[in-house]
């Protein structure tokens, strides 16, 4: 399950790069947005993780397990902010990026 996860939030970032630069996914630009985003990965691991959604007794969806789902991502979003807007690691603010990406991974 952790490696269809990363699977997907690299294919969602690619998607995201897709359609934010016009249809066009241009290696610059992934190799910008690639380091950045993994580590943003891997905050929604640990976030996934804390929530117990990689503890595999617990499959299936209910309403408390929606309810907690929309928890974590919510604190992915806030965490996201935080660490590109008062991180100067990288040199991207990507806020349209970032909000198609959340857009994809909510859907």
């Amino acid at each position: 399950m952790l490696m269809g996860d990363a699977v997907f939030f690299l294919a969602s970032l690619a998607l995201t790069l897709y359609i934010r630069q016009d249809f066009t996914l241009r290696p610059d630009i992934w190799e910008k947005h690639r380091i950045p985003f993994l580590w943003l990965f891997l905050i929604w691991i640990l976030c996934l993780a804390l929530g117990d959604f990689y503890n595999s007794r617990k499959i299936g969806i209910n309403f408390q397990r929606v309810g907690k789902l929309l928890v974590v991502f919510l604190i992915w979003i806030f965490l996201s902010l935080i660490f590109f807007y008062f991180s100067s690691l990288f040199l991207i603010a990507p806020k349209l990026v970032l909000a198609i990406h959340a857009g994809i991974l909510c859907t």
